[in-house]
C-alpha cells in the first residue's frame, strides 16, 4: 500500500489486524478523528473483542499544505520514543502505547474518548481544578529526568542523538519564529489587523529578540520537550489529564513547552474577555497559568535536590538563577506563540470563533500586543507575576474597548 495514498478507516483496520492488535475474526468499525494537519488518525473498535484503540499513520508530507511540503514518515518513530519515555516518568499523564510499526510508520495507542480536548472545553467555559497540578507534574518529570540535572548524562546524549527531529523542527522554526514576522504566504491576516501587523514587522527590538529565541530553540538541547504543547494537545476530565501527540519532540530549551502552554491559556483568557463572559472563568485561567509555573518550579527543584548530581555547584542561588532562565525563555516563547496563533498558518478557535467581528478584532489586537510585550521584556523577566502583568494590561484594554 503506497504511503502517499488517501487513507480510509478500512485501510486502518487492515493494518491493525496485520499488526496483531485485532484478530482476523473481529468486525471493525471506526472513524477518522484527526485534524488533518499532519497525519491520519482513526478510532476503531472491534465488535467481538470490545476493544477500542487509536491508530496514527504518518504520511510523507504536511497534510494541511499538501505534497509541496514533504515530511519524513520517521516522525512516527520520534513520537513512539517520546511516548515510551514519558510513560516511564509520568505514566498517568500520557496515553498507553500499545504497538508501533516502523515499516508502516503507524502508532497504536489508548483510546481517550472518555476525555475532552482541552481547547474546546475551555472555550465553553469549563474548569478543571486538577489540571494545573497534573500538567505541572508532567512537565517537571519529563523535563527533569531527560535533562543533565538528573545525572543521567549518557542516557540523555544517546536519546538526544536518536531523537533528532530536523523536519518537524523546521516547521516550528518557520511557523513560530519566522513567518509571522514578515509577509509570508503562510500567514492568515485579517484586513483590520494590517496596521498592527505592519508595526510589529517594523519593530527592530522584537525582531532582534525573536532571532535569539529562535537561535536558542535551535541550539539549547536542555531536555526532551514535547515540542507542540498547547491546549489542543491535552485531553482532560475531572480527574485526569493526558498529554498527546509528541511528534514534534526533540531536545530543546525547557521553557519552550512551558511557554507554548502559557500562551494558549492566555489566548483563551483574551477570548473570554472579548466575549464579555464570566470573569470567574478568566480568573480561573489566570490562576491556572500561575499554578502551572509555581508547581513545576517547585517539583523540578525538589527533584534536583534529591539527586544532588551537581554537587558543590547546586546552591540555592544557582537553582533560582537556573529556573529564572527557564521562565525567561518561557515568556519569550509564549509571546511568539501568541503572535503565531493570531496571524500565522495554524490559528486557534479561542480567537477565530469570536463573534461579532468587533469583539474578535479586540481579542486579536490584544493577542498581538501581549505577544509583542512578552517578547520585548523576556530577557529581564524575574517571576511569573511579571508575565501575568503583561496579559493583565491587555485584558484591561479589552474591557475598555
Amino acid at each position: 500500500m503506497a504511503s502517499d495514498k488517501v487513507w480510509t478507516v478500512e485501510d486502518a483496520g487492515v493494518l491493525l489486524k496485520r499488526m496483531g492488535v485485532y484478530g482476523a475474526e473481529d468486525s471493525l468499525a471506526g472513524e477518522e478523528i484527526g485534524d488533518g494537519n499532519l497525519n491520519y488518525v482513526f478510532r476503531l473498535s472491534g465488535k467481538e473483542s470490545g476493544r477500542s484503540v487509536i491508530i496514527k499513520k504518518a504520511v510523507p508530507f504536511l497534510r494541511v499544505v499538501g505534497d509541496s511540503w514533504p515530511l519524513t514518515e520517521e516522525r512516527a518513530s520520534i513520537e513512539a520514543q517520546a511516548l515510551e519515555f514519558q510513560a516511564r516518568v509520568a505514566p498517568e499523564h500520557v496515553p498507553a502505547l500499545y504497538a508501533y510499526s516502523p515499516d508502516d510508520h503507524a502508532i497504536v495507542m489508548e483510546d481517550l474518548s472518555r476525555l475532552k480536548v482541552m481547547r474546546g472545553v475551555l472555550n465553553e467555559g469549563r474548569q478543571f481544578p486538577k489540571f494545573a497540578g497534573h500538567v505541572a507534574h508532567f512537565l517537571a518529570q519529563t523535563l527533569f529526568w531527560s535533562s543533565d540535572r538528573s545525572g543521567h548524562i549518557e542516557d540523555k546524549k544517546r536519546r538526544a542523538a536518536e531523537m533528532t527531529n530536523p523536519e518537524l523542527c523546521r516547521i516550528t522554526e518557520a511557523l513560530i519564529f519566522t513567518d509571522p514576522f514578515y509577509n509570508a504566504q503562510t500567514n492568515r491576516i485579517e484586513g483590520y489587523l494590517g496596521e498592527a501587523v505592519e508595526a510589529l514587522w517594523r519593530d527592530s527590538h522584537v525582531l532582534e529578540r525573536v532571532f535569539f529565541l529562535k537561535d536558542r530553540f535551535m541550539t539549547a538541547g536542555q531536555a526532551l520537550v514535547h515540542g507542540d504543547l498547547h491546549t489542543g494537545s491535552i485531553m482532560v476530565g475531572a480527574e485526569e489529564t493526558r498529554v498527546i501527540d509528541p511528534e514534534f519532540a526533540f531536545y530543546g530549551p525547557m521553557g519552550f513547552d512551558i511557554g507554548l502552554l502559557l500562551a494558549n491559556l492566555f489566548l483563551n483568557m483574551l477570548g473570554h474577555a472579548a466575549r464579555k463572559t464570566s470573569k470567574a472563568h478568566i480568573e480561573y485561567l489566570r490562576r491556572t497559568a500561575q499554578t502551572v509555573w509555581v508547581q513545576f518550579a517547585g517539583e523540578f527543584a525538589a527533584l534536583w535536590r534529591e539527586t544532588s548530581y551537581d554537587g558543590i555547584f547546586h546552591t540555592s542561588e544557582i537553582e533560582r538563577t537556573y529556573l529564572r532562565g527557564v521562565l525567561r525563555d518561557a515568556r519569550g516563547y509564549a509571546g511568539c506563540e501568541m503572535i503565531r496563533r493570531t496571524i500565522g498558518l495554524a490559528q486557534v478557535s479561542d480567537l477565530t470563533l469570536i463573534e461579532p467581528e468587533g469583539s474578535r478584532r479586540n481579542a486579536q489586537e490584544a493577542a498581538l500586543g501581549a505577544g509583542r510585550d512578552l517578547i520585548k521584556g523576556y530577557e529581564t523577566n524575574e517571576d511569573i507575576d511579571s508575565v501575568l502583568a503583561v496579559v493583565d494590561r491587555w485584558m484591561t484594554d479589552i474591557e475598555r474597548w
